[in-house]
C-alpha cells in the first residue's frame, strides 16, 4: 500500500516542485524543453498512477470491512466518503451516536442508519479492524498527495493551457489533464469521451437517473459555464461545450493563441448560443391578403375544372334574361336598374333547349351493370313458368308461348304451305 508516496521518484518530484515555489517560468515556443512543463507532464503521469492505486486501496478496504457492513458500499458510492465513513463507524452498531452528517448528506445518513439496524453483519475482530483502519489511513494520505499535485498543476494551467482555462476554468482543466495524462494525451480524446471523463457512480436513493439529469455527466458537467445553463438544457449544452474544449486543447498543444484568445472566443460563442436557445419562439406572422386588383392566376384544366365551370356557368334562361331588345322598351328604367325585368326571356322566337346529355357520362357505366343488361334473352330473371288459376290451382305453363304464337301468326301469311305464291310488290 502507498508504493507511490514512499518511492524515491515521488519524493524527488515533490522537492523540485517546492523548490520552484510560486515563480512561474514563461514557456518558450518549444514547450518540451521547458523545465516547468516537464514537471507538469510528470505530475499528470503520477496523478494517473495515483488514481489506479486509490482504486486498489478502496477495494482492499471494501473487502476487509464487508463482514461488518456489507450494504455500505452500495449506499455510499464515492470512495473518499466511504473511507471517511468507515473511519468514523469502525465497530459501532448505533449510528445515532455518530456525527455522520459532518461527512454525508442528511438523506444518506438516514439510509445508513436504517440499513445498519437491519444489516446481517458482525463485529470485526481486532486484527480485521486494524487492517481496515490502516487501509483508510493510506487512502487519505494518498488522496492528500494527489491533491497537492493537482493544486500545483492547477496553478500552472494558465501558462500551459490558457485556452482550456479560459473556457472551463483552471480547476476543471487540471483535473482533465490529470485524468488523461498530459496535454498531448488529452488532445487525442474525442469530444464524446471528453464529456464523460471523471464520471462517478452516484447513489440515487430511489430516484431515477433521468430525474437527476446526471446520467452522462463527467468533470466537464460541473464547470461554471454548464452550470449556468438551465437544467433542461445542460445535457445538450454539455455536448456542444465538449466539442469546443477539444478544439481549445489542440490550440494549446500546438502553441496557438497562448494568450487565451481562442478559449475566450469559444466561451463567448457558447454563451451566445445558450441565450439563443432560451429565447421564446417567435409569434406566427400573419400573412397579408392578396391585392384585390391582382389578376387571377391561370389554373390548369382537367375534368374537375370543367365540372366546376359547368356548375357556375350561365344557363340559357339567364343569358336570355340578360339580353336587352333594341327600341322595344316596355318597362321603366328603374326596373332594369333594380333587376326586376326579364330581358328578352319569352320575347324572342328562339326556344330554350335543354342541355344536351354528354356521351362522356355514359362511359362510366360499371362492368357489372353492363353484364346485367346483356342477356340472351327473351325473358328476364323475374319471369316464372308457374301461374295460379282458379280451377286447377298451380299450373305450369311456358312463359314464351304467347310470344311464339304471335311470331307464328305473322309468319303464316308468307311461309305457310297452303299460302301459295304471293307478290311482295306494292300494288
Amino acid at each position: 500500500i502507498n508504493k507511490i508516496i514512499f518511492g524515491e521518484r515521488y519524493k524527488n518530484h515533490v522537492e523540485k516542485i517546492r523548490a520552484l515555489g510560486d515563480n512561474v517560468d514563461r514557456l518558450n515556443n518549444n514547450a518540451d524543453r521547458n523545465k516547468e512543463y516537464e514537471l507538469i507532464i510528470v505530475s499528470n503521469e503520477m496523478i494517473a498512477e495515483m488514481d489506479d492505486e486509490l482504486f486498489q486501496i478502496h477495494r482492499f478496504i471494501v473487502n476487509s470491512y464487508e463482514p461488518k457492513f456489507p450494504e455500505l458500499e452500495s449506499i455510499i458510492t464515492d470512495p473518499f466518503e466511504y473511507v471517511k465513513t468507515v473511519q468514523m463507524i469502525q465497530n459501532e452498531t448505533d449510528m445515532t451516536k455518530l456525527p455522520l452528517d459532518t461527512i454525508l448528506p442528511q438523506t444518506t445518513v438516514m439510509v445508513v442508519s436504517v440499513t445498519a439496524s437491519t444489516t446481517p453483519g458482525r463485529m470485526l475482530k481486532i486484527d480485521e479492524l486494524s487492517k481496515s483502519m490502516d487501509g483508510c489511513k493510506a487512502y487519505v494520505d494518498l488522496q492528500l498527495a494527489k491533491n497537492e499535485l493537482l493544486s500545483y498543476v492547477e496553478g500552472r494551467m494558465n501558462t500551459v493551457a490558457p485556452n482550456i482555462c479560459a473556457l472551463t476554468g483552471s480547476r476543471i482543466a487540471a483535473h482533465l489533464m490529470g485524468l488523461a495524462g498530459g496535454l498531448e494525451a488529452l488532445s487525442k480524446i474525442p469530444s464524446c469521451n471528453l464529456q464523460v471523463m471523471g464520471q462517478k457512480r452516484i447513489h440515487l436513493a430511489g430516484f431515477s437517473s433521468a430525474a437527476t439529469g446526471t446520467n452522462h455527466a463527467g468533470l466537464l458537467y460541473y464547470c461554471d459555464l454548464i452550470q449556468s445553463a438551465p437544467p433542461y438544457l445542460r445535457k445538450k449544452f454539455l455536448k456542444v461545450t465538449a466539442c469546443k474544449v477539444t478544439l481549445a486543447v489542440r490550440c494549446d498543444l500546438h502553441g496557438n493563441a497562448m494568450g487565451g484568445q481562442s478559449g475566450r472566443k469559444f466561451r463567448s460563442e457558447l454563451e451566445t448560443k445558450l441565450e439563443k436557445w432560451q429565447e421564446p419562439d417567435k409569434a406566427k406572422v400573419k400573412k397579408a391578403l392578396p391585392r384585390p386588383d391582382e389578376a387571377p392566376r391561370a389554373k390548369r384544366g382537367g375534368k374537375r375544372v370543367r365540372k366546376l365551370k359547368e356548375k357556375f356557368a350561365l344557363t340559357d334562361v339567364h343569358k336570355e334574361q340578360n339580353k336587352m331588345g333594341f327600341a322595344s322598351q316596355s318597362y321603366e328604367y328603374g326596373d332594369s336598374a333594380m333587376g326586376r325585368d326579364f330581358g328578352m326571356l319569352g320575347k324572342s322566337s328562339n326556344r330554350i333547349r335543354a342541355a344536351p346529355q354528354k356521351k362522356t357520362q355514359q362511359l362510366g357505366i360499371s362492368k357489372k351493370l353492363k353484364m346485367a343488361t346483356m342477356s340472351s334473352g327473351n325473358t328476364n330473371g323475374l319471369s316464372s313458368s308457374i301461374v295460379f288459376t282458379p280451377v286447377q290451382g298451380i299450373e305450369l305453363i311456358n312463359p314464351n308461348a304467347e310470344r311464339e304464337a304471335k311470331v307464328k301468326e305473322a309468319n303464316k301469311k308468307w311461309f305457310d304451305g297452303s299460302s301459295g305464291f304471293m307478290s311482295a310488290k306494292p300494288k
